[in-house]
């Protein structure tokens, strides 16, 4: 029985690391992704169960902290099975002024975790404002902070939230974080009259200052995008852009806001600029249970370590002193 326990948390364990890892695919799976699927849940369960049949078993001799660490991984385990049947789990990258309600194809393709019961939560939130806080050179994100405008009902607003990339922010039943930080410049197309044809942003990973990304549209173009932002906020800079069709280079150089390019018979230029973060949103019950089968196995570690504390203290006590045989 017992060897069956170890050898189902070693299995448990080794796949999570392999799966972490990304040794057999090219993107490792998230953590969450990977606590919910089959094999470890398949393993929780063979845990639970061998040893819950070995604590019966030799339930005359067992100690108080023993069963404590039983009912504690019994209580995890059922947070993960909990979490499998109602949890949600989404990652969105948001643009400031950008809102998210809480739709299904909102959230990144790959990056969304939806239990076999679970539905997408509203979420009403409205990204106002990133603040990021830099190294002294400018070349390193330290932290990120967001501030959000709150809505239950369409054009009604509803307060005020902020959240960090610390501590995860309780909001609606919802544990919310953000991270990463980059910009998200708002291109446009226009004719040989200056008309706009096409306006979109488009959220580049060009942080920090120098670092190159592209974007590609229906056109067969693809633009090679860095940017250096002259400004605290980030709102105003240089962009260094490409313009290249299949193998042909139509265009590199250097633009501001509001100077064009030539892309064949139209021009492109970048309007402004809006900052972008990551936002991680996790609704999940089984997040409550796990944290409570925790701390039954802290306290039993506390049993323990008071235990072998006072098995010290007699091992060590002087002879004559009060109490000693």
């Amino acid at each position: 029985m017992r060897t069956l326990n170890l050898f189902s948390l070693s299995f448990a364990l080794f796949f999570f690391a392999i799966e972490k890892s990304g040794l057999w695919v090219t993107h490792a799976a998230p953590a969450y992704e990977i606590l919910h699927s089959y094999p470890v849940l398949v393993a929780s369960l063979i845990v639970a169960f061998t040893g819950m049949a070995s604590a019966w078993s030799n339930r005359a001799r067992l100690e108080p902290y023993r069963w404590l660490a039983l009912v504690g991984v019994v209580v995890i385990v059922a947070g993960l099975w909990t979490s499998w049947l109602v949890g949600f789990h989404g990652e969105v990258v948001l643009t400031e002024d950008q809102e998210l309600e809480g739709r299904i194809e909102e959230f990144q393709q790959g990056h969304v975790w939806l239990g076999k019961l679970a539905r997408v939560p509203f979420i009403g939130l409205k990204l106002s404002k990133v603040t990021p806080r830099l190294s002294r050179d400018g070349s390193k994100l330290l932290r990120v902070e967001a501030l959000f405008d709150v809505f239950r009902a369409e054009d009604r607003l509803e307060g005020k939230m902020e959240a960090g990339d610390v501590l995860p922010h309780y909001f609606q039943g919802m544990f919310i974080t953000v991270g990463s930080y980059g910009f998200s410049p708002r291109y446009s197309f226009r004719d040989g009259s200056g008309a706009e044809l096409d306006s979109s942003y488009v959220y580049l990973n060009v942080f920090p200052p120098g670092t190159e990304d592209y974007f590609r549209l229906l056109t067969p173009h693809t633009f090679y995008v860095r940017y250096y932002p002259s400004s605290a906020s980030g709102k105003d800079g240089r962009f260094d852009l490409r313009v290249v069709r299949n193998k042909d280079l139509l265009f590199n150089g250097s633009v501001h806001l509001h100077e064009s390019a030539p892309v064949d018979n139209v021009r492109i230029r970048f309007e402004e600029v809006h900052q972008w973060t990551k936002v991680s949103i996790t609704k999940d019950p089984g997040i409550f249970v796990i944290a409570v089968g925790g701390l039954l196995l802290c306290l039993s570690g506390i049993l323990v370590l008071t235990r072998q504390l006072r098995e010290y203290a007699q091992l060590w006590r002087l002879p004559g002193e009060p109490g000693n045989v």
